[in-house]
C-alpha cells in the first residue's frame, strides 16, 4: 500500500504538484545502481512501484529457474509480449523497476548509471560472487543496458523523432547517479516525469544517452 503523500517527500510531478493521470515509467540499470531503493522513495509521493522480477513470476513470463544460479530463466520476446498486455493501474503513475524493464511499453525509460569501481564495491557488499561481480561491472562499463534500451526506443518510435514525445514511445534518459543518494535519485526521476508531461525538451535533452561513458575507465583495467 503506498504511503500517503503527506507522510513522505513531495516531488513536482507537474508544475502544480498533481500526480493524476496514467504514466508508465521503466526504471532500469545494472544491479547495484539503486533502482529498488529509489523507486521505494518515489512511491512515498504517490506513484506505485512494481518490481519486475515479481511481476515476471506473477504473470508466468519465465521458463523456470537455473539450477546453478537460482535465477529465473526468461526470454526477452516473451517478457516484452507479456508486458505489452499487462494491465497496470491506468489512473496513476507506475514505476516498473528492474534491469529488463526497458522491454515494457513505457512512456519514459530511466536508466541509472554508476561508476564501475563504486558498483564493484556495492556488489561485494551485497554478497555477489567474483564472477557475477565482474560480469555486471563489465556490462556497466561497456553500456550494455544502454544499447538494449536504445534498441527498444528505436523499435517503439518507428522512425519518429524522440522530441515528439509520443505516447508509449519508450523515450530513454540516463544519468550518472554515483554521487546521489536514493532520495536524490527519486528527485531526479520526479523532475524527468514532470519535464516529460510538460514537454520541457530542454530539460529532457540534458539526459539523453551519450553523456555517460565508462569506456576509458574500463580500458585502464
Amino acid at each position: 500500500m503506498p504511503i500517503p503523500a503527506n507522510r513522505g517527500p513531495t516531488y513536482p510531478f507537474l508544475s502544480n504538484g498533481s500526480v493524476q493521470g496514467s504514466m508508465l515509467i521503466s526504471l532500469c540499470g545494472t544491479p547495484g545502481t539503486g533502482k529498488t531503493t529509489a523507486s521505494e522513495h518515489l512511491s512515498r509521493a504517490g506513484p506505485r512501484s512494481v518490481g519486475l522480477t515479481e511481476l515476471i513470476h506473477d504473470l508466468s513470463l519465465h521458463e523456470g529457474t537455473d539450477p546453478d544460479t537460482g535465477e529465473m530463466i526468461v526470454d526477452a520476446e516473451a517478457v516484452r509480449a507479456g508486458l505489452e498486455s499487462w494491465r497496470y493501474d491506468q489512473d496513476r503513475i507506475v514505476v516498473l523497476e528492474g534491469h529488463l524493464s526497458y522491454l515494457a511499453p513505457s512512456d519514459l525509460c530511466l536508466l541509472l548509471r554508476t561508476h564501475p569501481s563504486l558498483l564493484r564495491e556495492r556488489l561485494k557488499a551485497k554478497g555477489y560472487g567474483p564472477e557475477k561481480i565482474e560480469e555486471n561491472v563489465e556490462a556497466e562499463a561497456v553500456s550494455f543496458l544502454l544499447f538494449r534500451c536504445m534498441e527498444e526506443e528505436e523499435r517503439a518510435l518507428k522512425g519518429r523523432k524522440w522530441e515528439e514525445l509520443p505516447s508509449r514511445g519508450r523515450i530513454v534518459l540516463e544519468r550518472d547517479v554515483s554521487n546521489l543518494d536514493p532520495e536524490g535519485v527519486a528527485g531526479w526521476m520526479s523532475e524527468m516525469i514532470d519535464a516529460y508531461r510538460a514537454k520541457r525538451l530542454t530539460v529532457l535533452s540534458m539526459y539523453r544517452p551519450g553523456k555517460v561513458d565508462w569506456l576509458e575507465v574500463h580500458g585502464e583495467w
